[in-house]
């Protein structure tokens, strides 16, 4: 049972703080410019009369559990180990609270401006209020669902000392303090957005769990069912351990999940995990699950990306869909601003329209992407073998596919809110998968896909791609 005062987790934010005495001895001996110096030995003084007080507070905190939990208590003894406890805790959480006021550049003689940082900031100092903890290296475990919140939409209130802050999101901050928290031969755990392990953002993200630990990571979609109930969110559910000497620091994911909701209940059980990398090209870490999914990606990866067919002024253009779930699309028109211009070299534009329109591409969009958006990033980095560009069935499958997507087409005439007339076009992309296949296998080809792996790549996701 824990003491039933606030002195575990009080409310407010854990993030600013001190969780050693090394980075309090860091904070006395660095001045304002953030250079280094020796301590004067007054502050080496000051530096021992904190750590003895975090001593007695722990040692008075152990006190107070065993005589909560002790049959026949004495009440008296208990009430003034409670009180002990917490004016010790006070004394040393003002003391902290000002030191840390300095690195923030507040004057803690000034109270009004000491006074508002301290709301607005609401220190916890580990090394106090869990002194025994972390002066033995750290907590065992530490999990977490940190908040999704942008840093830009938090006011009166900043962050020092951190690596992952330049991510401008909270979660990875979060993760940075877990590792700061975490025994280093213990685990953590965290749920955090799919565009932690995908996007050019999070890059700074990607590099630091993967420099300090090691990881497994699988990935989950929000549909048809979801993670967490009413959340429309794709996550990733990372799992790691410091980098040691002994734990050399790999990476294991699993593949992109999707499942129904009847199946909850099994969707941990049949999660497989295995080895995958870091690929800076893409800004992510591919996400996989099985060895057919590795050879795959290992055989596509040896290909120069599609960017080196961009030209900036070009008759041969194509349009490729940046939105779409199970499907993706690539045509040879503008409809909406949701349709992205291609310009390709001469002879390109039929082969890449296939390739960006195959089911190949699809699998490759779901192990790199955030699983929501196609960027520019995205379709840049894509593989591309020098030969399909001259395979002339790709042109004329290219030909066939399009004027399929338009034979299967609906046009729905929407009036909106100015009252301007727009015509809407709806391919049924799904219609001619048949085509799509046969793609995928000329694709195939010179990939050097297997047969095996070409029937993967044709059939994946088919149950949800199908309806």
């Amino acid at each position: 049972p824990l003491p039933d005062i606030d002195f575990n987790i009080r409310a407010g934010n854990t993030l600013v703080g001190f969780t050693s005495l090394e980075e309090i001895r860091e904070a006395f001996a660095t001045d304002e410019s953030g250079q280094r110096r020796m301590l004067y030995p007054e502050e080496e003084a000051a530096l021992q009369r904190i750590e003895e007080k975090a001593k007695d507070a722990d040692w008075i905190f152990g006190e107070f559990r065993r005589q909560q939990t002790e049959q026949g208590m004495d009440a008296g003894a208990f009430a003034k180990s409670k009180r002990d406890l917490r004016e010790r805790l006070a004394g040393l959480r003002e003391e902290l609270d000002r030191h840390l006021a300095g690195e923030y550049g507040i004057n803690p003689k000034s109270k009004k401006a000491y006074e508002k940082w301290r709301e607005g900031h609401q220190p916890f100092h580990w090394f106090v209020e869990f002194y025994g903890v972390m002066h033995g290296g750290g907590f065992d475990v530490v999990i977490g669902n940190p908040p999704y919140v942008e840093m830009s939409k938090i006011s009166n209130y900043s962050l020092r000392n951190y690596k992952l802050a330049k991510t401008g999101n909270l979660y990875s901050v979060c993760l940075e303090r877990f590792l700061k928290l975490l025994n280093s031969s213990q685990r953590y755990g965290i749920i955090v957005p799919i565009s932690s392990i995908s996007t050019p953002r999070m890059m700074s993200l990607m590099n630091f769990i993967i420099d300090n630990s090691s990881i497994h990571i699988s990935s989950f979609s929000e549909r048809p069912a979801k993670l967490f109930a009413g959340v429309d969110m794709n996550l990733s559910i990372i799992v790691g351990m410091p980098k040691t000497r002994k734990n050399e620091g790999k990476v294991f994911t699993t593949a992109y999940n999707r499942w129904n909701e009847p199946f909850r209940g099994c969707l941990f059980h049949t999660i497989s995990y295995i080895e995958s990398a870091f690929h800076g090209s893409h800004s992510a870490i591919s996400k996989i699950g099985s060895e057919i999914e590795q050879s795959i990606l290992a055989k596509v990866m040896k290909h120069k990306s599609l960017m080196r067919f961009h030209v900036k002024e070009s008759s041969n253009l194509i349009y490729y869909h940046s939105g779409g779930r199970y499907f993706r699309k690539c045509i040879r028109k503008k409809l909406s601003n949701e349709y992205k211009k291609l310009s390709l070299s001469e002879g390109a534009a039929d082969s890449i329209l296939c390739l960006l329109s195959s089911s190949l591409h699809y699998w490759l969009w779901t192990v790199f992407s955030d699983c929501y958006h196609v960027t520019k990033s995205d379709v840049d980095a894509i593989p591309v073998p020098d030969s399909i560009i001259r395979d002339k069935s790709l042109h004329e499958l290219s030909r066939r596919f399009t004027d399929d997507l338009e034979r299967n087409a609906t046009v729905r005439i929407r009036t909106r809110a100015d009252g301007s007339i727009q015509r809407e076009v709806n391919y049924s992309v799904r219609k001619s998968k048949d085509l799509i296949d046969r793609i995928d296998r000329v694709l195939a080809g010179h990939y050097g896909l297997s047969e095996e792996e070409v029937l993967y790549v044709i059939n994946y996701d088919a149950k949800y791609r199908a309806n």
